[in-house]
């Protein structure tokens, strides 16, 4: 099962193309479940339920405001069921026929459970090609093992969290065939100072956290050796 974690606030033009773009091309929308994650004030949220129902498993996860977007992820991910979870954001459009079969049969190769996988990402940039990754797909084992789905505390930088660790462990998997378009508009675009601004508080607050990061490598390398352990194997460390 993939759960698709998709916190959302008044934007149900971006959800129903997020859905119809599930729709027309995962080979099995029932494998798939979606938790859309609201805040208790939004007026959108009746035409969310109807833009969903569509998506066999749908659940929503109501509530107040939080200072940081990552607490929203977290609360989808302490309602999901998935082996295998996705970062989403509304403003995606899968591209791929059968993605969904390609990042199942792509975790299945990695049954600790360990896992960052992700696509291109439709922006004109091979993420294959430098040190940046966005909307993974990420095994349910890593976040028991870290005790989270992102990191409390950051608004914009969750994925590259993620990204971080699995890189130093060498469990980021990166997936050419697979296009997952990102709609987001150019934060270098003066017309969005504000998110602009965001992202560079953020990304500070990211650079700050070093230390937590190196630790989250640590506790994912030390369950990486116990497993290979009990397994025979030799430990990376």
């Amino acid at each position: 099962m993939i759960s698709l974690l998709l916190p959302t606030r008044r934007r149900q033009h971006f959800v129903k193309d997020f859905v119809d773009s599930i729709i027309s091309t995962a080979h099995d929308i029932g494998s798939l479940e979606l938790i859309v994650r609201v805040d208790f004030d939004d007026d959108s949220t009746g035409s969310l339920i109807e833009i969903t129902e569509r998506l066999p498993k749908t659940r929503f996860i109501v509530n107040e405001r939080p200072v940081f977007l990552g607490d929203c992820w977290n609360d989808a991910w302490k309602a999901s069921t998935g082996d295998i979870l996705q970062l989403c954001t509304d403003d995606l459009i899968y591209k791929t026929k059968g993605w969904d079969k390609i990042i199942h049969n792509t975790a299945a190769d990695y049954p600790d459970g360990i896992f960052f996988i992700c696509g291109m990402n439709g922006r004109g940039r091979k993420d294959s090609e430098k040190d940046f990754a966005t909307h993974p797909f990420i095994g349910r084992k890593l976040t028991e093992v870290l005790g989270y789905f992102v990191p409390h505390g950051q608004k914009i930088s969750n994925d590259s969290w993620q990204h971080f660790v699995c890189s130093r462990v060498g469990r980021k998997i990166v997936l050419n065939d697979v296009l997952i378009e990102h709609r987001d508009p150019h934060i270098e675009d003066d017309t969005h100072k504000e998110l602009y601004e965001d992202w560079v508080r953020d990304g500070k607050n990211y650079e700050s956290r070093i230390l937590e990061r190196l630790q989250d490598v640590v506790k994912v390398r030390r369950y990486l050796d116990e497993q290979k352990l009990s397994e025979g194997g030799i430990p990376m460390t």
